[in-house]
């Protein structure tokens, strides 16, 4: 795990990335700084001042990546080039910076694809990220969280990223609701179901004094766990469990159940097809060293009483299905017809193993 710094310093000017990068060492969890060079100049500097940048912190237990900014609107090619930089010098350092979402930028294709190209080196891109949030006030969803997931995991592909996004972990009066621990595993399975490989809650600690209400983040601004503390943890150890299967795999096709902007729906002919009438997310993983496929499905429900039971059918050629259950693979039983059912949990995913050579790429 990691914890990304957002901001220079704290409410009395004190430089906290010192301390924090401290803790986080003593912990076992990387630190991604926010430098003092980020409050203006980075974007503009030299090579040899970002590669500057990167050598004050190296050497330093803890230390695992930088922040660069949040949101770059017309400077995210400016951007794109530190983090080439960067990585350049230093692959095991990573820059972490909050793309605009969809609509946030008037040709939001363009912003992401030049960044892509301009970041992009030998090796494959880490991050590329964006914010979107889903559970907003008065108990709304915001669909379109849908199309920049789609949008990204598409660029990652042709740009050769490992992509992830910001999962929402706070209230902001009128804006976003607290999330429930159903809600939190649903944002978490939705990253999964696009093959997000970098999972960031936002926001860890309260912000005080940044212009919007927040009520609370994970943590209150008196440094106490708040109600989404311990789903934050669930949701966690689920992408951990998962991630030991699918972090070497990209999602080379996704599809859900019914019409969904920016989307596909599921095609009569994909390998896994469903009969029940429950909204669900159908992903193709490819792994990245071999010719192992997965298929991960999601229930889209986050409803506290969504738990329920799908009736599912493989296709005819399928000899065999294996689902990850306890950290291993174990066979799935299927009918003679190729029929299965799986009772899946509101907001959860199962992943299944394709046997052995099996292409179920359209």
């Amino acid at each position: 795990g990691f914890l990304e710094e957002t901001r220079t310093y704290d409410a009395v000017g004190n430089q906290v990335c010192d301390w924090m990068m401290h803790l986080c060492a003593e912990r076992g969890i990387f630190y991604s700084v926010c430098d003092p060079l980020n409050s203006g100049d980075l974007a503009k500097a030299k090579d040899d001042a970002i590669i500057a940048l990167v050598q004050k912190y190296e050497n330093r237990a803890g230390f695992g990546g930088i922040y660069l900014v949040d949101e770059p609107h017309e400077e995210s090619n400016d951007y794109a080039h530190v983090a080439r930089v960067i990585s350049a010098y230093n692959p095991h350092v990573t820059p972490h910076l909050n793309m605009l979402p969809i609509g946030g930028f008037p040709s939001w294709d363009e912003y992401v694809s030049d960044y892509c190209a301009i970041t992009g080196g030998t090796t494959r891109m880490k991050y590329l990220s964006y914010d979107n949030y889903p559970f907003i006030a008065g108990g709304g969803f915001n669909w379109s969280v849908y199309n920049s997931l789609n949008k990204i995991r598409k660029n990652g592909l042709k740009y050769n990223a490992s992509t992830g996004y910001y999962m929402q972990c706070m209230e902001i009066t009128g804006a976003y609701r607290k999330s429930s621990d159903i809600e939190l595993l649903l944002n978490a399975s939705m990253g999964i179901a696009y093959g997000m490989k970098n999972f960031k809650w936002f926001v860890y600690l309260t912000p005080i004094g940044s212009g919007e209400a927040f009520t609370t983040g994970m943590m209150t601004a008196k440094f106490e766990p708040s109600s989404m503390y311990e789903g934050v943890k669930a949701a966690n150890a689920r992408i951990k469990d998962v991630g030991r299967v699918l972090g070497g795999a990209d999602a080379v096709e996704v599809y859900h159940s019914n019409s969904v902007d920016g989307n596909e729906i599921l095609p009569k002919d994909f390998v896994i097809t469903q009969t029940t009438k429950y909204e669900m997310i159908y992903s193709l993983y490819q792994s990245l060293t071999d010719e192992t496929q997965y298929v991960v499905l999601v229930t889209r429900s986050y409803s506290k009483n969504g738990d329920h039971e799908f009736d599912f059918k493989a296709a005819a050629d399928v000899a065999s299905l294996e689902i990850w259950s306890d950290g291993a693979f174990v066979p799935l039983t299927m009918s003679g017809d190729n029929e299965f059912s799986l009772v899946i949990p509101a907001g959860d995913c199962v992943v299944l193993r394709m046997p052995e050579g099996y292409d179920a790429r359209r």
